[in-house]
């Protein structure tokens, strides 16, 4: 693949249903801004995360670059697939959180995103191996996986805040859980309300998770939340907002490259937005496993 944009092949993988059904439109659009600028394109809309996931994994073989038209769960899939011959993704955002290509520094305006497609550097990127499967910015068990499960459920829209909403309602009625930990080796026994374990500084809609995560830098940050009461538990949850839960005696944060998580009774895991894996997790960051067409100039 040519390090310079004119030379460059590229594949569009959309979801459908992202931006509210407007991904064709967008599809449309970056496909058309590519070929003038003299790159050759194709593009396909996905059937689910796994067809996703075998399209990034064809146009990495092929030498192309595969770019993630959707979400955070789409990016994921994409980066997936590209994982297995490190091939080169591109993200055009068109999602509700777009929480990956907000670290990264990559905006919703799509002729933004299609420079920086033409004129980046491929850099090497880590990803997340989380038991069998790849993840990209996050991996989140406890009160964020069942936030995510009842985000998921709600029967109206309200974008970006659907996530905020979810969670005021799992932080007043979930109960505590037994959590054992082992990061790079030292374990930990605790009562919790969650782990996350983060390349990337965002999840939920802009929630600054991991302020400090850096997805170039061969690292995984490690954020746990210890059980508290339920007026506490939503403190935490607000002071989240601003990134302040760092500074909390009952959150804590470690930098890793492993990390086993199991807990009882057993969850389902989830990254970027998706189920991943049910509990016991084996977490682990792959350094590079991917190279990543973002703007320069930026911190992360």
């Amino acid at each position: 693949m040519s390090e310079t944009g004119s030379g460059r092949a590229f594949v569009l993988i959309a979801n459908p249903h992202a931006g509210r059904g407007q991904a064709d439109e967008v599809v449309q659009t970056a496909s058309g801004l590519l070929r003038s600028a003299g790159c050759e394109v194709a593009s396909a809309l996905t059937t689910s995360i796994e067809h996703a996931d075998e399209l990034a994994a064809e146009a990495s073989d092929a030498g192309r670059v595969a770019v993630a038209v959707g979400g955070d769960g789409l990016v994921r899939a994409v980066a997936s697939g590209a994982s297995r011959s490190g091939g080169t993704i591109g993200i055009v955002p068109a999602g509700r959180g777009n929480d990956f290509a907000r670290t990264v520094g990559i905006t919703k305006d799509v002729d933004v995103a299609v420079r920086t497609l033409l004129t980046a550097t491929p850099r090497p990127t880590d990803c997340i191996a989380v038991n069998d499967q790849v993840a990209l910015g996050n991996v989140y068990i406890g009160f964020d996986s069942l936030t995510n499960v009842a985000a998921n459920r709600l029967r109206f829209n309200l974008g970006q805040f659907s996530y905020t909403y979810a969670a005021l309602r799992v932080a007043l009625t979930m109960p505590p859980l037994a959590f054992e930990i082992e990061v790079d080796g030292k374990p930990r026994a605790f009562t919790g309300s969650g782990v996350a374990v983060a390349s990337s500084v965002y999840y939920g809609g802009a929630v600054p998770l991991a302020p400090h995560a850096d997805p170039h830098d061969g690292l995984l940050d490690v954020v746990t939340f210890e059980f508290t009461g339920r007026r506490t538990r939503v403190a935490a949850l607000l002071s989240m907002r601003s990134g302040q839960h760092l500074d909390r005696s009952d959150v804590t944060h470690t930098a890793a490259r492993e990390v086993r998580i199991a807990l009882e009774p057993p969850l389902e895991a989830y990254s970027d937005g998706d189920p991943i894996a049910t509990s016991p997790l084996h977490v682990r960051v792959l350094p590079g496993a991917i190279k990543l067409l973002r703007p320069t100039g930026t911190d992360r």
